[in-house]
């Protein structure tokens, strides 16, 4: 039996082929290296605008950095010249005051730093009155739990004129409510009879190192962050006769 004889190879039509596949092969090569600088322009272009995005952030923040700096200095500025108003005002009042009554301040028999020093004694005595008060509503009253009450109570205490005596009632108990404010009342009136004019400085920035004016309570961190006021600051004619005392928290970043 004998074989088939093949067909000859159109190797004509073959090359073409051949031509074509490598053509349509080298065209998508092509393609993919055109989409693979087209991603490479895009991530250069997201990069270059990134760079351009933070430094105009870098310059807001400058920008802002540099805002706060002259908000403080204004500021600064502004408590200067509000004291020295404040102190001259205060002594022409103060001059008038006495010319009228020149037995207002002697006539009391106690002098200012007396008084200032019972308030700071009675300040004192209120921890353990407030300690013990709260301690009768739960088991044990921590550190953290009695500062603010007794900032609380100071401020209503020499901070206003009105006493709350609600607030005071729940913060000193029925036992001591009656004698705390007597004495301070007392202090009041005897500070009012030495300089009229007085005030006190509660001012405070949660959060913010000690200003001047200012010193930490007891064994507080003098380097911490201002929390609460524990004793006012005491000011006579814009001038700071007494700094507030306050309770400070140790800064963590």
């Amino acid at each position: 039996m004998n074989s088939p004889i093949p067909e000859p190879t159109d190797w004509v039509a073959a090359q073409r082929q051949a031509v074509e596949l490598v053509r349509l092969f080298l065209g998508a090569i092509d393609d993919q290296r055109n989409r693979v600088l087209r991603l490479e322009e895009n991530v250069q272009s997201l990069i270059y605008g990134l760079t351009d995005a933070e430094k105009r952030l870098e310059g807001q923040r400058k920008s802002i950095q540099n805002l706060e700096l002259g908000l403080r200095q204004v500021r600064a500025r502004s408590e200067e010249e509000h004291a020295i108003v404040q102190e001259r005002l205060t002594e022409v009042l103060e001059r008038d005051y006495r010319n009228d009554n020149p037995n207002a301040a002697t006539a009391v028999g106690f002098s200012r730093d007396e008084a200032l020093d019972d308030m700071e004694a009675l300040i004192s005595s209120l921890w353990a009155i407030i300690k013990q008060q709260m301690s009768g509503r739960r088991r044990h009253a921590e550190v953290v739990d009695v500062v603010p009450v007794l900032a609380e109570t100071v401020e209503i205490l020499f901070g206003v004129a009105d006493m709350d005596d609600r607030l005071l009632v729940r913060n000193l108990g029925d036992q001591h409510f009656g004698d705390v404010v007597r004495k301070t009342r007392e202090i009041r009136e005897r500070l009012t009879a030495c300089a009229p004019l007085h005030s006190w400085d509660f001012a405070i920035i949660e959060g913010e190192p000690l200003r001047p004016g200012q010193e930490a309570w007891n064994d507080c961190p003098a380097d911490g962050l201002a929390k609460y006021v524990i004793r006012p600051g005491y000011i006579e004619g814009g001038r700071v006769i007494r700094k507030q005392q306050v309770f400070t928290e140790l800064w963590r970043p």
